[in-house]
């Protein structure tokens, strides 16, 4: 979906007319907004009037808010305990260091917390 058709969509779901619309953005014709719910891109500084216009968040006419652009994890558990690991300032610090890690690197570090895992197990026993 583009940004114009959000714009329109959002106006649509407002029960606004395209003159409404102009008139709260400050515009004398509706052929502004018409021509802005035809773009495929807008600058900032019209989607930042728009937004204020209908009453939303810039990101919400950007499409950073549809389902469409999120993530979807087949694994929840995993998306779960990834959440969680971001959350936690010693974990984000570490999960940012492997990033820039070889595979060698990668694999040992997974080697050791396996082991320590194994034995947090086996003193629970």
């Amino acid at each position: 979906m583009t940004i114009g058709e959000r714009i329109r969509a959002k106006r649509i779901e407002l029960n606004m007319t395209q003159d409404e619309l102009a008139k709260k953005m400050g515009y004398k014709y509706r052929s502004s907004v018409n021509k802005m719910e035809q773009a495929d891109h807008l600058t900032l500084k019209i989607i930042s009037k728009v937004a204020k216009a209908l009453g939303c968040e810039e990101s919400e006419l950007m499409g950073w808010n549809d389902d469409s652009s999120q993530v979807h994890y087949i694994d929840h558990k995993a998306a779960d305990a990834a959440q969680k690991m971001m959350k936690n300032p010693k974990l984000r610090l570490l999960f940012e260091a492997a990033a820039d890690s070889s595979e060698e690197d990668l694999s040992t570090t997974y080697n050791m917390l396996m082991a320590l895992k194994r034995k947090e197990n086996h003193d629970n026993d």
